[in-house]
């Protein structure tokens, strides 16, 4: 893996890949990203849960989350495969959230060929992509 453009200079240690086939919804969404980082060697709290409701619950839990990322030996890189499954705009913005309160701990990888609306174009702009 090349790591031209890594703010650090260094490849991600640790790759989770997150394959989904159907678009899903918040809830279902977030499950599946944690089984899919724990499956892949991020080590995350046994009490980090999803809740089961989207609303307000949610902002501690991407925080407790991007902690957690934060706090690991390696930084992590995330392939959403395919993108295009997630559609919901309330995902989108906590994707966007997450990716924020990670900071360099964490990268996203896109398999798509449109641009999703997490926030990246704001990024990429002040040159933070």
């Amino acid at each position: 893996m090349a790591s031209e453009g890594l703010s650090d200079g260094c490849p991600p240690r640790r790759v989770a890949w997150l394959s989904l086939d159907r678009r899903t919804e918040p809830v279902e969404f977030w499950t599946y990203v944690v089984a899919a980082l724990r499956r892949d060697g991020v080590d995350l709290p046994a009490e980090l849960r999803c809740p089961s409701e989207p609303g307000s619950l949610f902002l501690g839990f991407l925080e407790e989350l991007a902690a957690a990322v934060r706090a690991g030996d390696d930084s992590v890189l995330l392939v959403r495969d395919p993108s295009d499954a997630v559609t919901d705009p309330r995902v989108l913005r906590q994707f966007g959230l997450l990716l924020r309160k990670t900071g360099p701990a964490l990268r996203l990888v896109f398999t798509t060929g449109r641009s999703p609306s997490t926030g990246l174009e704001r990024r990429r702009s002040r040159g933070a992509v």
